[in-house]
């Protein structure tokens, strides 16, 4: 599998798996900042995508499960195909790469 810690537009490889028909799963946190900012992205692109709630209280991304995907522990995290990107600017840059649709650019939501 790849992984995209420090996924960067410019001189990224995006394999052949990770074509738009891949299935997209994003593991966030309803109340986290970063988690509805991707979540914003993926709303306004219209895309499909199988959710799931890491509670922070209930420490779950701490689980080793979790932690396997994320070493940091952090939400959100997305996969998509054999990928998996971390960290919100990485996720809505690799959204915004990989999803072309005509739409507004929502790069400018990482700057807040």
């Amino acid at each position: 599998r790849v992984l995209y810690r420090g996924w960067q537009r410019s001189g990224a490889v995006l394999l052949a798996e990770c074509k738009a028909q891949a299935k997209l799963i994003l593991y966030h946190w309803t109340h986290s900042f970063c988690s509805q900012k991707v979540r914003l992205v993926i709303a306004e692109k219209a895309l499909k995508c199988e959710e799931h709630d890491i509670s922070l209280p209930l420490s779950e991304h701490n689980e080793p499960w979790f932690m396997r995907l994320n070493s940091s522990g952090e939400v959100p995290v997305l996969i998509h195909g054999e990928n998996i990107i971390c960290e919100a600017t990485q996720i809505i840059d690799y959204l915004e790469e990989t999803f072309v649709d005509g739409n507004e650019n929502f790069l400018s939501l990482c700057d807040f």
